[in-house]
């Protein structure tokens, strides 16, 4: 009984060391985002974006909407590239939104090993990468069509591109918490993507690049250290989207609560 009970306890912290599951990840990113989720009224009214923190979790973790299996099914039944070796869940997507996937380290390595042991014919490599286009292309058309049906259809497309960038980067930050970090987005690179969305998300406005400026600085600060960003966008982007101000779409609050979403307070 001592031993079943020993190996039950051993799977258990292998998992929760090497997997921080949607559970954790939604958790990450309702403490960045500035929907509330506390109390039923909260989540009735926000039910649809705390699902789709879930959604996107899932895009990152399980590419065919299933949880048994972790290769894109266009790649896995490929006939020229199934055979081909690819490591853990995360050698896919979890380069962040706006990344080079071609030049994604775990990716490539996949890719060289599968060349060197016969699996793949380097002359296949051009047609192996245009799949990959192809299916990332339709993945992040699909996450932006869901954003703006969410978060409104008058919002740029580099504003919902941001909105959705920020929550790979807080997904990926998620995963950096585990032991199992070496499948992962360089932390610099996504910093650089959060910076980016932040831009975007700012516009023009003069007093909102100011506001920028102050939260890029910050993550510029702890840029090294995965846990200390990941505090930064919890303590710090709700309250940055919520006082940006302006004309028309860069007015987050307003354009959120017309959509009828309720904010946390400030």
């Amino acid at each position: 009984m001592k031993r079943v009970l020993f190996v039950l306890l051993a799977a258990l912290f292998v998992q929760l060391s090497f997997a921080h599951n949607w559970q954790g990840h939604s958790k990450d990113m309702q403490r960045v985002f500035p929907f509330e989720w506390r109390g039923s009224y909260a989540k009735k009214k926000n039910k649809d974006v705390i699902a789709f923190y879930r959604e996107v979790s899932n895009y990152l973790d399980h590419p065919n909407g299933d949880m048994r299996s972790v290769i894109p099914h266009q790649i896995k039944n490929h006939p020229k590239f199934g055979k081909l070796t690819y490591g853990r869940h995360r050698v896919w997507f979890h380069w962040g939104f706006t990344g080079n996937f071609k030049q994604y380290p775990p990716l490539r390595l996949s890719l060289d090993r599968g060349i060197r042991e016969g699996k793949i014919a380097a002359a296949d490599t051009t047609e192996f990468w245009n799949l990959m286009g192809e299916i990332v292309g339709k993945r992040n058309r699909e996450l932006m069509d869901r954003a703006a049906a969410l978060f409104g259809n008058s919002f740029k497309r580099e504003q919902r591109r941001a909105l959705v960038s920020v929550l790979y980067a807080v997904h990926i930050l998620g995963d950096y918490q585990t032991k199992d970090v070496v499948y992962l987005a360089p932390v610099g690179a996504i910093v650089a993507d959060l910076k980016k969305a932040i831009d975007d998300l700012a516009g023009k406005h003069p007093e909102n690049r100011r506001m920028a400026g102050v939260l890029k600085k910050k993550l510029d600060m702890e840029a090294r250290n995965p846990s200390a960003v990941l505090d930064v966008m919890e303590r710090d982007f709700s309250k940055f989207l919520l006082s940006l101000e302006g004309d028309g779409t860069y007015n987050y609050r307003k354009m959120f609560e017309k959509k009828g979403y309720v904010m946390k307070a400030d």
